[in-house]
């Protein structure tokens, strides 16, 4: 199974890694401009909703955060209220900020200081591998406990180490400010003009990966191992990674607008329920991996791991059939919902 494993963990990183986050980020900012523009509708202001809703998001992550320690939520908590300052302004200085953030600044600082004073290769070991270890350490215990507590204190400070290592917090800030205003755009709607529009972003991006992809395999090499090479590599990736993103969200929507609307309309179910099911994954994952329940990790590999993976979908996609037959939206939306519409107490 070696040899098949090595295709599927490199074949699934190719196609997800660094590409579903994207897509979740855009969004994220995205699902912001819907509300925001429905309260304007109505003469009101969602910005302290808003931002009251990303403290109940925070929640909703430390509690995923007990059984997965990469959990996104808690970031996106912090980092989705950049999207208030910003509501207001046209989109062309949305975009200019975007783009800004995406170019990842602190990140070429860091390699201009490295480069300048020489810094010799190290590995992302030094700077938030010992957590992860210390991390994998309490992931092996039997007891439950003793999992949860590593997830949330090594393995919480590892992730956010790990994220700022590799730039995440300014392109996922820029994302969300992307997907704010496609959404302000109205990109995502059925025309003639935005069909033309995906499709030249189609080209482009597919230009864009195939140079960056290029560039970034060519200069993997050990004689370009120096720190900031190391850096300046990783900022290849992550734009790469964004060029192919959008590949994946163009040819989506090209084809649902393009006869594939059925088809693709079978994921609708998990698409309602994305909070639900998020966490049930991390919940799922936890008992099926972990010591503390089945310990598959000891005898799973990537191909298996991809069929179990397929399976948990599959029933989570019943589970969401079901559950929206009789309600209107997944029990953890339906809570969010209400506690973030809940009536400020009269004085």
């Amino acid at each position: 199974m070696k040899s098949m494993d090595a295709k599927i963990w490199n074949g699934l990183f190719f196609l997800f890694s660094g590409k579903a986050y994207s897509i979740f980020a855009l969004l994220f900012g995205f699902t912001y401009y819907i509300q925001y523009n429905n309260q304007k509708e109505l003469g009101k202001d969602f910005s302290s909703r808003f931002a009251w809703r990303m403290l109940l998001l925070l929640g909703f992550g430390l509690f995923n955060t007990l059984f997965y320690a990469g959990d996104i939520l808690t970031i996106y908590a912090l980092i989705g209220c950049v999207l208030i300052p910003i509501r207001k302004l046209p989109p062309v200085a949305t975009l200019i900020i975007a783009f800004l953030l995406i170019l990842q600044p602190v990140e070429w600082i860091r390699a201009i200081s490295a480069h300048m004073n020489s810094i010799p290769a190290v590995e992302g070991e030094v700077f938030y591998g010992k957590y992860y270890h210390m991390l994998y350490e309490t992931q092996k215990s039997p007891n439950f406990f003793t999992m949860i507590s590593g997830n949330i204190t090594h393995g919480r400070l590892g992730t956010i180490l790990w994220n700022w290592d590799h730039g995440r917090f300014f392109q996922t800030a820029g994302l969300f400010m992307l997907g704010y205003v496609l959404g302000k755009k109205n990109r995502f709607a059925f025309g003639r003009l935005n069909l033309r529009f995906w499709n030249r972003t189609l080209i482009a991006s597919i230009l864009s990966f195939v140079v960056l992809f290029v560039y970034h395999n060519y200069f993997s090499t050990p004689e370009q191992a120096t720190y900031a090479g190391q850096i300046i590599l990783s900022i290849v990736k992550t734009w790469s990674d964004l060029a192919f993103t959008f590949i994946l969200i163009s040819v989506f929507i090209l084809v649902y607008y393009n006869g594939g609307k059925d088809t693709l309309s079978f994921f609708k179910p998990l698409g309602r329920m994305s909070l639900t099911n998020y966490i049930m994954q991390s919940v799922l994952g936890a008992l099926v991996y972990y010591q503390s329940g089945l310990a598959l990790y000891k005898y799973t590999g990537a191909t298996l791991s991809l069929l179990i993976g397929m399976l948990l979908c599959l029933l989570q996609w019943l589970f969401c059939s079901w559950w929206l037959k009789n309600h209107s939206q997944g029990p953890l939306e339906k809570i969010w919902h209400d506690l973030t519409w809940i009536k400020k107490p009269k004085k």
